[in-house]
């Protein structure tokens, strides 16, 4: 309700046919009329307004998912780690390690991202080199940042459907080519 209406109502209230009421009020009646609209102003005003509701519902969201895919990632992370055997690769530019939770070869890590391989192919030696300079190139472009921009895509987009759909043809697109590859 606005100011208006609401001091409309309590005049009426105290002054039952408006042509009486007095052009101009005693200060006294005015403050008593002007706290009163504000009483009823503080009443009808709702604790928080829609866009502070949808603020806070996009804030948590956002936390949830961020904190499931940093949860997510520091799980595997750990346990790549406890399982990871280095291998002596002197054409990668960074840390190539073996490990059997690695499904497939691919580049980890954002700061200090490394290769993994699994161990069928670390005994593939006419295979590695090829699959090295694979997973290097994608080191070289950047893919494990690329990768980081596309999880706070999802934090900052949580809601909206087409993003998660977009990570899910992302995934499954990529699971066919690997699929393609065997």
């Amino acid at each position: 309700q606005s100011y208006e209406s609401v001091y409309r109502e309590v005049i009426q209230e105290h002054w039952t046919d408006s042509a009486t009421v007095p052009a101009t009020l005693p200060e006294s009646q005015q403050v008593q009329i002007d706290r009163e609209v504000q009483q009823r102003l503080e009443k009808s005003t709702p604790l928080y307004s829609l866009q502070q509701i949808l603020g806070a519902a996009w804030i948590a969201g956002g936390l949830f998912v961020g904190a499931a895919l940093l949860i997510t990632n520091w799980h595997f992370s750990r346990r790549l780690k406890r399982t990871r055997i280095p291998l002596k690769a002197e054409a990668a530019p960074i840390p190539v390690y073996v490990s059997h939770l690695a499904e497939t070869p691919c580049l980890f890590g954002l700061l200090r991202p490394v290769i993994f391989v699994t161990p069928e192919i670390a005994a593939r030696a006419d295979a590695l080199p090829f699959i090295l300079a694979h997973e290097t190139t994608h080191y070289h472009h950047g893919d494990h940042i690329w990768a980081f921009l596309r999880c706070i895509c999802l934090i900052l987009h949580w809601y909206n459907p087409l993003v998660w759909l977009a990570a899910a043809i992302f995934c499954v697109c990529i699971a066919d080519l690997l699929r393609k590859k065997k």
